[in-house]
């Protein structure tokens, strides 16, 4: 038998960082593989011009679960289920308070109108039941003229607005509660457009028109606000808390303008593109849209938008719901795409293709003309994919590069001024050959006190091959060293030999390190899934279904005092102590023998506890038997520990006070100082109100309820 060998074992996240990563994803629970990104499909398909009774549709808001609210072009507000194609009116048409310039945005329930030309500027409405709920037409002392407005994943409305008299605009916060919590400026002449503003009220509605088709605006849950201007290609970043704002402009790939832009809960940026041009082909169809992400990290460098995935016609509204669900919706034909995401696997910015790349930093040896003896790989890589593994062995880090310079392979692979693409073209000289998909494979020429690894990934669409341990062996051992040496003076035949005979080597050294490293096959700690019930069944424990991984190892560690004290009060207590968490109120007859004596007691106790003095009382707190299915589990544990002939009665506290039950001070029940219900601060029951007080009914300012116990003639 063969000595043991040394190896390194890269099996966790802080052993693949310590390389470099070019489209790679580092996951302590799958391990390494290609980066995934969210690519968006659609599932289902609206028409909004086809919905009975509903007139031109001016303007749409999402609120939650899938709700859609719409203005039609009479200025009335309908409700609209997504999911069962369910359409209600909300405000009814012909009332006069809003013009066909109105614009409308939601959070939840709470749905925001805002109009330049009503006689109140902004205001909310409660779509339980169509009433306002606030309203704002004066911002410090002169009128509100709103041009856009959003809401946010925290419930709070952004409103781009221009102040009668000024020549500025303002971004106006307001919180769903009406209260006013920020407002930034917004200086004439920085966005194209925004100039100057009317000089008259006939003005307004061409002006508002043409801004709402030159911006759009969304606001992330932190606060930042953001303006698009599609036409100039740049994006207005304005932070929360009173920071600089930000300016940038943009790129995209093939001639793409983003068109609007949606922020998720976590703040990340998605748009709509469409290709520069008409909105038709030379075949008169519509072109497709395309969906950019970007994550945006608040007075950084923004990185760039990334392409996700494209979908048919055009694109003039965008949301995104609480679920991730994004809503793409072209209002001149009021069609409505619903796109749901996938997870899908990262093209390569560089190669367009489905690859990646990981060189890990040197292993290091101690040992100068060391032979390097085989990797083992523990990966999982699915049809059409490949890994492709290629190495370099030196005895020095340092190797002259391109320019006839020194370069230190460590530090070139930690130098931040250097990109991922940059370190590998200079690299790339160094490798050896490649090995496609191996999980277990000799070093050949691999000599040195110093060893890289480099790992390459192609995967498809949908899959990528994932390795969760690499393993290199070192130094070179061989079973030829046991043949006679005439079989090792033939290079050519010594080295098929010998690669012949490592496939006997595998299997025995894996089998040999197996028997080395039996005992943690019998930690409890150590094994989970399948192996730790298994286990578990030699303790004589039934692993059910319901029992966790966890309770199951405490089982597994409390199995020798559970056994010697089975069927006593403190093995009882101690198992439903593991299962539930608390300790668990056991009451005996020797306990309340005295009380059953006492003839003023004797019928209360027996109802409560029983008078067999073979059965006793087992009490547990509300929250662990809350379902027929946890109190099963309790009673059928319950009777698999208590003595054979015994009854165990379970009894599930309740928090209440009531005399003459199962009411036990400190346990389920408390007594405090009484406390009055305060409803603002200026009243408080009972002082300032009365539940009932039915002599009282009908007086004025003391108990008058309208349509109730009185009424107007």
């Amino acid at each position: 038998m063969m000595e043991p060998f040394r190896f390194f074992s890269l099996n966790k996240p802080s052993d693949w960082q310590q390389g470099i990563t070019d489209n790679i994803d580092i996951d302590s629970a799958l391990g390494m593989g290609l980066a995934k990104t969210k690519k968006y499909n659609v599932t289902q398909h609206l028409d909004l011009a086809e919905l009975e009774g509903v007139p031109e549709i001016i303007d749409v808001a999402l609120g939650r679960q899938g709700r859609l609210y719409l203005l039609d072009e009479d200025a009335a507000l309908w409700i609209f289920d997504t999911d069962n194609l369910h359409l209600e009116p909300l405000i009814a048409r012909n009332h006069g308070i809003y013009t066909t310039g109105a614009r409308i945005t939601a959070w939840g329930d709470l749905v925001l109108i805002i109009d330049a030309a009503a006689e109140e500027s902004i205001t909310a409405y409660s779509a339980s039941n169509g009433q306002a709920v606030w309203s704002h037409t004066v911002h410090r002392g002169k009128r509100i003229y709103p041009i856009l407005a959003v809401s946010d994943a925290e419930g709070c409305f952004v409103v781009l607005t221009a102040l009668e008299g000024e020549s500025g605009y303002r971004l106006l916060r307001y919180h769903r509660s009406g209260r006013l919590i920020d407002e930034r400026d917004i200086r004439p002449g920085k966005i194209q457009g925004l100039e100057s503003w009317p000089s008259s009220e006939e003005e307004w509605p061409a002006f508002l028109d043409l801004m709402r088709r030159q911006i759009s605006m969304t606001s992330s849950p932190d606060g930042t606000v953001w303006l698009l201007q599609p036409s100039e290609g740049r994006l207005y970043q304005y932070p929360a808390d009173g920071l600089a704002p930000i300016e940038q402009s943009y790129k995209l790939q093939d001639q793409h303008q983003l068109q609007v832009i949606a922020a998720d809960r976590q703040g990340k940026l998605f748009a709509a593109a469409r290709s520069i041009g008409s909105d038709h082909d030379m075949s008169g169809s519509e072109r497709e849209s395309f969906l950019y992400s970007r994550s945006h990290p608040v007075g950084a460098a923004l990185p760039a938008f990334e392409r996700l995935s494209p979908f048919p016609g055009a694109c003039d509204r965008l949301f995104m719901d609480e679920k991730g669900i994004l809503y793409a919706l072209h209002l001149p034909k009021t069609s409505l795409l619903i796109l749901r995401s996938q997870q899908r696997t990262r093209l390569h910015p560089g190669t367009g293709f489905y690859s990646g790349t990981w060189i890990g930093a040197s292993l290091d040896s101690y040992e100068n003309e060391l032979e390097w003896h085989k990797l083992s790989l523990d990966a999982t890589i699915g049809e059409g994919m490949q890994l492709r593994v290629s190495w370099y062995a030196s005895d020095r880090k340092t190797v002259m590069l391109g320019d006839s310079t020194y370069i230190d392979i460590d530090e070139l692979l930690a130098d931040p001024d250097r990109t991922a693409e940059e370190k590998q073209r200079l690299l790339l000289p160094l490798w050896s050959g490649p090995m496609d998909n191996p999980k277990d494979a000799l070093f050949f020429g691999a000599k040195g006190r110093y060893l890289w690894i480099r790992l390459e990934f192609v995967g498809s669409e949908q899959g990528t091959p994932a390795i969760k341990r690499l393993r290199v062996y070192y130094p070179r051992m061989s079973y030829l060293s046991y043949l006679p040496a005439v079989y090792q003076h033939d290079e050519k035949s010594r080295s098929f030999l010998e690669r012949y005979l490592s496939l006997y080597a595998s299997m025995m050294e894996e089998t040999d390190e197996r028997i080395a490293t039996i005992s943690r096959y019998f930690d409890p700690d150590a094994v989970d899934g399948p192996y730790l019930r298994w286990l578990a069944g030699w303790l004589g424990l039934a692993a059910e279904d319901y029992i966790s991984d966890q309770t199951l190892k405490l089982l597994m560690r409390e199995a020798s005092f559970l056994y010697r004290y089975r069927g006593t009060r403190a093995a009882l207590e101690r198992i439903i102590e593991i299962f539930t968490g608390e300790k668990a109120i056991i009451v005996e007859h020797h306990q309340i023998r005295h009380l059953l004596e006492n003839a003023e007691q004797r019928e209360r106790i027996a109802e409560l506890y029983g008078d067999d003095p073979y059965t006793f009382c087992v009490m547990v707190q509300p929250e662990h038997a809350q379902t027929d299915k946890q109190r099963y589990l309790l009673e059928k544990l319950i009777h698999e520990q208590k003595p054979a002939y015994t009854e165990a009665k379970l009894i599930v506290l309740q928090p209440w006070m009531n005399m003459d039950m199962h009411t036990y001070l400190g346990i389920n029940t408390k007594l405090s100082e009484p406390t009055l219900l305060t409803l603002n601060q200026q009243a408080t029951l009972p002082h300032h109100s009365v539940l009932i007080d039915v002599d009282r009914d009908r007086r004025m300012d003391i108990h008058t309820r309208l349509g109730l116990d009185s009424e107007l003639e």
